[in-house]
């Protein structure tokens, strides 16, 4: 794991300092990222044609009349914005498939859901040149489109429906090209649309507005480029687990099969509240022996979670071991895999290797997926390894259904099981230059936060520490605890942080400011706060001591 977590450890410490159980009051809270989820808001260019004029590029909110920089606000789409995609191929160009999961601001207000249009009352009309539409004109073109959102295969678009087919002005999901325009646009104008994305997670959108100069003013094309964040909602903290023993476990009890993710160390998690990662150790070729052709093209890439115990990365198996003989005929589990999300072209294959070197397929999403070929038998009161293969680098979803046949009469079906998987990339870190921070990041600040070490707001932290704490390295504000105020109840504790993606985090507790104790796995943060509860259980501090907290806070 590649930490920028030392360089926190003074902040830490003193931040303990700050939240024993003294109960002080918590600092202000540092500038980060205002999340817009409600409200009338439009994209407003503004172009004058005039000495120090030109293009500047804001965000016009219709409640209070005024106008802001975009950078430090997101457009959010939370639940209330999440739709099923329809089956009509007609919406093709969403990116998604009928029934999966659209978040859309639509065209019409709608109650819950922020409302949000381009309005162009603010460009000079007189400055360009006429056409049929009037005093003037301007293009709207999608230039870039970037973000946690995109790095998950989320696919941006924007249309209009009305009594034909709906009429996309950009899309993503067929790649950017010179089509993906919006034009022309009288000046003035006002006017909304349907903004769509296909996952969650950031969206950064940059835009370009075109015009031609009237004749008087040079008769030249003039550009201006604007970025809007767009932030849909719907990820949550997950248990973040990069290395040592873990198995994926089926139980049976009370009639019916449960699910856990059984990792050395810590108690039973929820399959899907877990992010299993492998790094770039899993990166392998397909041998050229013809036994293993079912992984793909001999010497193509494909990237491994391996059956046996390897340093750095997470030795997986499958386990039934809990349930006890004689309740399932046979003594067996059938695991079937159901689904499998993941990037473009990516697949996956679950395989052994015997002690002679041949390999067994278990299961595969390369040829499809068949309920029969796709099943595979566990022995209850034992557990396995296997080789978790994916041909494609990225996240993935899989899905298995546990069934099985009672000894004493009937069959049962477990709720479909989710497993996550980050294949040498985590969605919400992308970073290319190895400097410890997310590119997209860099990339929403400018050029100044691209520097780790450099402090440009001059408030005494480094960019690597607003990147940490998520604030804003361009704004001097006041530093931050990590840990909200913690709350005590007798011999209970409840402490609190907010999380933003692609980082790391960890409750660490101490009882002299000496040596320090993890209260929680490290969690994948997803822009939501993490309630953490101490209940005194195995961290019950000595009789008249009092209790330390810190945050740790690292890159995936």
């Amino acid at each position: 794991m590649s930490s920028v977590r030392l360089n926190l450890c003074r902040q830490l410490v003193r931040l303990a300092l700050v939240l024993a159980f003294a109960l002080l009051a918590a600092p202000p809270s540092a500038r980060a990222a205002q999340l817009l989820l409600d409200g009338h808001y439009d994209v407003s260019p503004i172009f004058t044609n005039a000495p120090g004029g030109g293009w500047s590029f804001k965000l016009y909110d219709f409640a209070t009349l005024t106008r802001f920089d975009p950078r430090p606000l997101d457009i959010g789409l939370n639940a209330n914005a999440r739709l099923l995609a329809p089956g009509s191929s007609a919406f093709a160009r969403l990116g998604a498939v009928a029934g999966q999961p659209v978040w859309v601001m639509p065209q019409i207000q709608t109650a819950g859901v922020l409302f949000f249009g381009v309005r162009t009352d603010d460009v000079q009309p007189s400055a360009f040149a006429s056409d049929f539409f009037g005093p003037g004109f301007i293009a709207l073109s999608l230039v870039d489109v970037r973000g946690s959102g995109p790095d998950r295969g989320g696919a941006f678009s924007m249309y209009q429906t009305g009594l034909g087919n709906p009429a996309f002005h950009f899309s993503t999901a067929d790649g950017i090209t010179s089509s993906d325009q919006l034009a022309p646009i009288p000046l003035p104008a006002h006017a909304h649309y349907n903004w769509a994305f296909t996952q969650p997670g950031e969206y950064q959108v940059t835009f370009r507005f075109t015009g031609t100069l009237a004749a008087e003013f040079g008769g030249t094309v003039t550009n201006g480029l604007g970025t809007i964040n767009f932030f849909v909602q719907g990820e949550t903290n997950r248990h973040f687990l990069a290395d040592g023993h873990m198995d994926l476990r089926v139980d049976f009890t009370n009639g019916a099969f449960a699910a856990f993710v059984d990792a050395d160390g810590l108690p039973d998690l929820p399959p899907d509240t877990t992010l299993i990662r492998g790094n770039s150790l899993l990166r392998a070729t397909v041998p050229a022996n013809p036994a293993f052709a079912f992984l793909g093209t001999s010497g193509a890439p494909v990237w491994v979670f391996p059956q046996s115990n390897t340093p750095g990365l997470p030795y997986i198996g499958l386990s039934a071991e809990q349930i006890g003989p004689g309740v399932l005929q046979n003594n067996r589990v059938k695991l079937t895999l159901t689904a499998v999300n993941g990037p473009p072209g990516g697949g996956f294959t679950l395989f052994q290797v015997d002690a002679f070197g041949s390999p067994i397929l278990r299961l595969s999403s390369l040829d499809g997926l068949d309920p029969v070929a796709d099943s595979l038998l566990l022995s209850t009161g034992l557990h396995d390894h296997y080789n978790w293969a994916f041909t494609q680098a990225g996240e993935y979803t899989l899905t298995f259904l546990a069934s099985g046949t009672l000894n004493s009469g009937g069959s049962v079906t477990s709720a479909p099981i989710v497993l996550r998987f980050a294949v040498d990339r985590v969605a919400g870190f992308v970073d290319a230059n190895g400097n410890g921070l997310d590119d997209h990041w860099e990339a929403r600040h400018g050029a100044t936060a691209s520097n780790p070490a450099t402090d440009p707001d001059g408030d005494g932290r480094s960019n690597r520490i607003e990147y940490l704490l998520g604030t804003d390295p361009l704004v001097a504000d006041a530093p931050a605890s990590g840990l909200l105020t913690p709350q005590r109840t007798g011999n209970m504790t409840q402490l609190s942080f907010d999380t933003r993606e692609g980082r790391l985090y960890r409750v660490m507790y101490s009882d002299n400011l000496q040596t320090w104790q993890p209260a929680t796995p490290w969690l994948l943060g997803a822009r939501e706060r993490q309630s953490i509860t101490d209940t005194g259980t195995g961290l019950t501090p000595p009789p008249g001591v009092r209790r330390f907290y810190r945050l740790d806070i690292t890159t995936p």
